[in-house]
């Protein structure tokens, strides 16, 4: 267990996912998991009076950033309680903490309409709004008003779609968009679609 804060070994307790809205200060663990890979049964525990009461436990990973590891149970005690992660998974030595997260309920939309003469940054081109970074664009294919893929994200190699197709700007108009989104924080595929307005 590291006592203070994990800011002071590398973990910048401000770099955190969009859900956290705090990180303990007072103390951190580096855990890895020793004799078997199978899943096991996570707690720490703490006194709420003094150190605070916290939704869940946290974990520098990803980006890196401290991220929720979600689904985790509050068992109240005197003077210790404690927060359990069922179904634990060691990633290989990373620092975990007690943290406070916040509901975010879109992770992601798509505009309905885009200029690609649009001098405003992120007007010109039609692509996912990610909140924070929490879910990532799988595949997006934009379809005209006859059915003709005039974009698609795996044959043109980029994840937004800039109103070209075949060298030519394309009519102003409505067209239909299809998307694969996966949740970071799962790992669950979600498709996603609409209508989307180039106006130029």
């Amino acid at each position: 267990m590291g006592f203070g804060d994990a800011t002071n070994e590398g973990y910048d307790i401000s770099i955190k996912a969009p859900d956290v809205t705090d990180v303990n200060t007072k103390f951190w663990h580096l855990l890895k998991q020793a004799g078997t890979a199978t899943s096991s049964e996570l707690s720490i525990y703490y006194d709420q009076v003094r150190d605070g009461v916290f939704s869940s436990v946290g974990r520098w990973q990803n980006l890196p950033q401290w991220e929720d590891l979600q689904n985790t149970t509050l068992t109240p005690g005197n003077p210790l309680s404690r927060r359990t992660k069922a179904l634990w998974m060691d990633n290989g030595q990373e620092p975990h903490v007690l943290i406070n997260t916040q509901e975010i309920k879109n992770l992601w939309n798509f505009p309905n309409v885009f200029n690609p003469n649009s001098i405003e940054p992120g007007n010109n081109i039609f692509q996912i709004v990610n909140h924070g970074h929490l879910v990532t664009l799988q595949n997006l294919i934009i379809y005209n008003r006859w059915g003709e893929p005039v974009f698609d994200s795996e044959r043109d190699g980029k994840d937004y779609w800039d109103g070209m197709y075949i060298g030519k700007l394309q009519p102003m108009g409505n067209y239909v968009y299809v998307a694969s989104v996966k949740i970071n924080a799962t790992g669950e595929v979600k498709a996603a679609g609409g209508n989307l307005a180039l106006l130029w």
